[in-house]
């Protein structure tokens, strides 16, 4: 059996186990965060600094960049187009469908599957994503739907500077644009929490993962994840067929339009008035549907 196999079978495992831990009440869902903390302060960090010291130069390019901002986008405008006529859900919607959650699902998987140097262009999505993610997609949901709520656009942004996922972002790409390699006794310190990251995301995806929801919920959860679907299958076509991207860049960018809804979403969806079971259902729908898409793309990709 191929290696890949083997490896994809461990992170299904892996969520296995955080999925029953949820289950069997050993661990609560509100007790996630504390998995939340350590991945996006702690591990998700180390592997990031690691991964500076492997890329090159020539990867450090913007055209990624402004795609993850582009794809956050285009998700907002589905969201509005489709619940037009819903005025009252519409915000929520557009939130609840939109941002990549990147950094805790397809990093992991980059980091299992490909080398170290293929890291630049999701790193890059990703600070793009962020942007949109942590601010920019609430404000710009609030004010296009007239949302009383709205904060505006600088307030909304203002918890960037505190990101520190975001702030190592930046500071890798740094690092990797003026070829500045880290001491190898602080990598290798660094290297325990970065290799931990994988299975410490698989598990906290999998104590998140939950279905409370009635067989008359489902159409309007299915609904939601077509649309955002088919917008991610259309980013992708123009990945392929309209982007100049290498071959590795352009799978790097597949990975991570395949990625799940962020798990900031369900939070922003219910601070504009929406369901925010309903948008952490979705967001569970997501986690399945890419992670079944993902090894598909694994498997029959270079």
């Amino acid at each position: 059996m191929p290696a890949f196999i083997y490896r994809a079978l461990g992170f299904v495992f892996v969520m296995g186990i955080g999925y029953l831990l949820r289950h069997r009440g050993l661990v609560k869902k509100e007790e996630a965060r504390i998995f939340s903390t350590i991945l996006m302060n702690v591990t998700l960090p180390s592997a990031l600094l690691l991964s500076s010291q492997s890329m090159k130069v020539e990867q450090i390019a913007l055209l990624p960049f402004f795609l993850g901002i582009v794809a956050n986008l285009c998700l907002l405008v589905a969201g509005y187009v489709v619940w037009r006529k819903d005025r009252q859900k519409q915000a929520a919607v557009m939130v609840g469908l939109s941002g990549y959650n990147i950094g805790t699902f397809t990093l992991p998987f980059v980091q299992a599957f490909f080398p170290a140097s293929s890291l630049a262009t999701v790193l890059l999505f990703d600070a793009g994503n962020a942007i949109m993610v942590l601010g920019g997609n609430f404000s710009l949901a609030s004010q296009l739907t007239n949302q009383v709520s709205s904060p505006g656009l600088w307030r909304s942004l203002k918890p960037l500077g505190k990101s520190l996922p975001l702030l190592v972002y930046l500071l890798t790409l740094t690092l990797a644009y003026f070829s500045i390699s880290l001491p190898q006794n602080l990598l290798s310190i660094f290297s325990i929490a970065a290799q931990a990251n994988p299975f410490l995301a698989m598990l906290y995806l999998g104590v998140l993962l939950d279905f409370p929801v009635s067989w008359a919920g489902w159409k309007e959860l299915v609904q939601g994840y077509w649309v955002r679907l088919l917008t991610n299958f259309c980013l992708a076509g123009l990945v392929v067929y309209g982007l100049p991207f290498s071959s590795s860049q352009t799978w790097m960018i597949l990975l991570c339009l395949l990625s799940p809804i962020s798990v900031l979403a369900p939070f922003y969806a219910w601070k504009l008035g929406g369901d925010g079971a309903e948008a952490a259902n979705l967001n569970s729908l997501s986690i399945l549907g890419s992670l079944i898409a993902l090894f598909a793309l694994l498997y029959f990709g270079p």
